[in-house]
């Protein structure tokens, strides 16, 4: 008996450790087929590669464990792999169309965002500032013209990010997407796609569980997102740093700082103003109720906040702009949301089926705190639309032009966590109720 139980416990762990290995086959040629991409132009063979990965994901998610998170980020990868095989597919086709009628060949679609896209839009993208390399102390791997010196107060006319970005380049636009899977192991699985606009391939996921019965409470949640063409790999984990004395399990989720933890190597803390429990309670130390916004963060030395842009009455006693190219944080807020005025809003209500996101990112000048405000600069480096109701993405979201892939990655992250974490406070407070 000791026997059978012995050779019965090796045959299992034989068949993990081959499942495994599958796993990572499969990824693999994933990864294969990205380079192929990239370094050659070889799109028959990236083809080739992505439909030998949706074999081996289908055989993996068959055999797979039902109920195991590897084959719960297959799956996500499969419909990853079968996206983009249908796009390369219809650009082979038209590229062998084009020839036939002597016409102009249509530009390849751009690849999924990867650590070879990374290295490749720092070689082949002179338009772009590149914030993360200050950011993760390799500024010196900067050319001249690129260098950004940390700003000082002692300098009279310190770098800012935000006069350096080109107002040629074309802003970049995400589409995201929500969807809640089905019940795995009492939880549900929330997940944000972001989309290429034109292409509709999924460029990153974030993922998010919450217990699937409403009235339970739930430990510390943490907030993942993986980039389209590696579910294996974190992109960017954003965990929460919990007031002390909140206990566990969490039966109302507090506002408070969250840190992202990038593949980059960096670590990144969100900081909101309004820290504290409800919509209607007082943070520690604050007089406003407990808010995400405003939310401030530094990176590349250079400091920037979340500030709200929900239509809503101006303030009152609002400082005068210091220049012509900065504004005060309250002034900024007044001057926005007096151009959003209640019509304007139904007008865009009804005319699009979108609202303004819900807030807007902006590069701090100074920080004064307290009643006077900041000063930061009028151009906003992140926007974006929610959708009411009708048809199409649950969020837009528009970053200008020149930031580079691993700010905007850390920017992705740090959105969509605030969205996924306000659904689910909004979800306790009607579990409250009920």
């Amino acid at each position: 008996m000791p026997q059978s139980s012995s050779a019965s416990s090796s045959a299992s762990s034989s068949q993990e450790e081959t499942l495994i290995q599958a796993y990572n086959n499969a990824y693999s040629l994933v990864h294969r087929a990205i380079e192929a991409e990239i370094f050659s132009g070889d799109y028959h063979t990236a083809h080739n590669l992505l439909r030998q990965a949706i074999s081996a994901f289908e055989h993996c998610i068959r055999v797979g464990h039902k109920k195991s998170n590897e084959r719960r980020r297959a799956k996500l990868q499969l419909s990853t792999c079968i996206e983009r095989v249908n796009l390369l597919g219809s650009y082979m086709h038209s590229v062998v169309e084009a020839k036939e009628f002597h016409e102009a060949e249509p530009s390849p679609p751009p690849p999924l965002p990867s650590p070879f896209t990374i290295n490749h839009e720092f070689g082949n993208s002179p338009g772009i500032v590149f914030l993360s390399m200050v950011e993760r102390k390799l500024w010196t791997n900067l050319p001249a013209h690129r260098h950004l010196p940390p700003p000082s107060a002692h300098t009279r006319n310190p770098i800012y990010l935000t006069p350096l970005l080109s107002p040629t380049l074309p802003p970049t636009t995400y589409h995201i997407h929500s969807e809640t899977s089905t019940r795995f192991k009492g939880l549900s699985w929330h997940n944000l796609h972001v989309k290429d606009p034109i292409y509709h391939q999924t460029l990153y996921t974030m993922s998010f569980s919450t217990p699937y019965d409403s009235h339970k409470p739930t430990s510390v949640p943490q907030c993942t997102m993986y980039r389209g063409c590696a579910y294996d790999n974190i992109c960017a984990r954003v965990t929460f740093d919990l007031p002390s004395g909140t206990g566990s399990p969490i039966r109302v989720f507090p506002v408070c700082p969250m840190k992202i933890e990038s593949s980059g190597g960096t670590m990144i803390m969100d900081e909101p103003d309004h820290q504290g429990v409800g919509s209607g309670s007082k943070g520690k130390g604050n007089r406003a109720p407990a808010s995400w916004t405003p939310r401030r963060f530094t990176y590349g030395n250079r400091r920037f906040v979340w500030r709200s842009n929900t239509p809503d009455i101006p303030r009152r006693n609002a400082p005068a702009s210091a220049s012509n190219s900065t504004t005060s944080h309250s002034s900024a807020s007044a001057s926005t949301r007096s151009k959003r005025s209640t019509e304007s809003v139904i007008k865009m209500l009804f005319s699009t089926g979108s609202v303004p996101i819900g807030e807007e990112l902006y590069e701090i000048q100074r920080e004064h705190g307290g009643e006077r405000g900041d000063e930061v600069f009028e151009k906003r480096l992140v926007w974006g639309e929610t959708r009411a109701f009708g048809p199409g993405p649950a969020y837009t979201v528009h970053m200008v032009g020149g930031l580079d892939q691993l700010f905007r990655e850390y920017l992705l992250a740090s959105m969509m966590a605030t969205k996924l974490i306000k659904a689910f406070r909004d979800r306790q407070d009607k579990s409250a109720i009920e």
